[in-house]
């Protein structure tokens, strides 16, 4: 998958000679560039297929990031990396013990799309208090199930409770999102317009919420 990026430039209502004018000497703040995508650097994943996968990070990573260009056809990156707050490395296990997956727990099945009636549902998921996510898994097209797997995070053996961070909303079909530094993905929700027609496909918006350890927590 070739690196994916985008970039924004912001101009000042002015004439073109002014603009002209400002051209040679515009900052590097001006332009707002989104995260590079590069298969197996920094964290990211290659490929995985967007309609039948199950991804699952490394153990003791946290999901940072995930990317999806293209339709319900197109694969899909995620980003795992280790959780470290204020220089200390966290680990990440199951909950529940004696689980077949030590890492981590999965949720139910939540709706992508449309329910068995042909509703329009989405879902909107959160890992339980005190989790972070460490895998998803996707059976079927943009209107298939999407299953969570969720990890304690402990640092130097002590469970840490997670304070939600501000909320992110993307186009699903063209996005590459990063938590910042410190933090990990808790929440993920695929959004529903209601009506007929594709109102829940890949066209529509995904929520992301990361979660991070205050000082005093």
């Amino acid at each position: 998958m070739a690196n994916r990026f985008f970039s924004k430039a912001v101009f000042p209502t002015a004439s073109l000679l002014i603009v002209a004018a400002m051209a040679a000497s515009l900052s590097t703040s001006v332009f707002a560039a989104g995260p590079v995508v590069t298969p197996g650097e920094n964290g990211w994943s290659d490929e995985v297929g967007a309609e039948d996968y199950t991804y699952k990070c490394p153990t003791n990573m946290a999901m940072t990031g995930r990317a999806h260009y293209g339709d319900e056809d197109e694969g899909i990156n995620m980003r795992c990396m280790p959780f470290i707050s204020y220089g200390e490395v966290g680990t990440l296990s199951a909950r529940i013990a004696n689980t077949p997956d030590h890492d981590g727990v999965w949720s139910p099945e939540q709706y992508e799309g449309k329910d068995e009636d042909g509703n329009h549902v989405g879902h909107d998921y959160t890992c339980p208090d005190g989790e972070v996510l460490t895998g998803i898994g996707h059976t079927g097209d943009e209107n298939g199930r999407t299953t969570y797997r969720c990890s304690v995070l402990k640092i130097n053996g002590e469970a840490k409770k997670l304070t939600p961070g501000t909320q992110h909303k993307v186009k699903e079909s063209d996005h590459a999102y990063v938590c910042t530094n410190g933090q990990a993905f808790i929440r993920r929700a695929h959004l529903c317009t209601g009506g007929a027609g594709s109102a829940c496909d890949e066209n529509r918006d995904t929520i992301y919420q990361c979660g991070y350890v205050r000082g005093t927590d």
